[in-house]
């Protein structure tokens, strides 16, 4: 490639840089359409449906992400929650070896399946978001500002996770991340007032 042509592209590249720096609605954001589909082998897959109808459980918000069995012969199977094909959050269902379902009663003295993590129905929220990936990806970058190119992904969070509220609060949200990253940083956009509600750099300050 010709010398010139080389200077020349890394100029325009510095001037994106610089300009994305003090220009922060000088962004690029692609939308992310999550996967619905279960990412486990089809051996695994059979195992979780075999489980599920002896326990009567229903499978029709899930995906099947992961099946564990531990030392006991315990097993362990993680999920992804769906609604209306927008992420909620995960979920965990444990079974004993002779594939029963972890009885509630015996861990908290409640009715029911005993899951790590609640099974969330019908959210009765609106999955239109009334501002747009661009604008959420604007709003999260006056936190990571060094970053240029982000992904945004539509879904829902718990704005009281974590708190000792009891009741969860489903949001429609936007997750924004710099393109190319797996876990962090990451900030969540409340994707119809573009507040933002959570951000994580993955540093834990005590």
């Amino acid at each position: 490639m010709n010398k010139k042509i080389i200077l020349y592209l890394i100029a325009v590249l510095l001037l994106i840089g610089i300009g994305g720096y003090f220009f922060p609605s000088f962004v690029q954001v692609t939308q992310i359409h999550t996967n619905t589909d279960h990412t486990v082998s089809a051996e695994d897959l059979a195992k979780v449906k075999s489980l599920f109808q002896k326990n009567n459980i229903d499978m029709g918000t899930l995906a099947i992400e992961a099946v564990v069995v531990d030392e006991r012969g315990e097993i362990h199977v993680r999920a992804s929650q769906f609604y209306k094909n927008l992420p909620i959050d995960d979920i965990l269902y444990h079974f004993h070896s002779s594939g029963k379902a972890f009885d509630r009663l015996y861990i908290d003295g409640t009715e029911g399946i005993y899951t790590s993590g609640d099974r969330v129905g019908d959210l009765g929220i609106s999955i239109e978001p009334t501002i747009s990936a661009y604008t959420a990806a604007r709003k999260a970058r006056e936190e990571m500002k060094s970053n240029y190119f982000f992904t945004a992904e539509l879904g829902f969070y718990d704005s009281t996770a974590g708190t000792s509220y009891t009741e969860p609060n489903w949001l429609l949200v936007w997750r924004v991340k710099p393109k190319g990253v797996n876990e962090y940083p990451y900030a969540i956009i409340d994707a119809n007032n573009g507040k933002l509600i959570y951000y994580w750099n993955g540093i834990i300050v005590n």
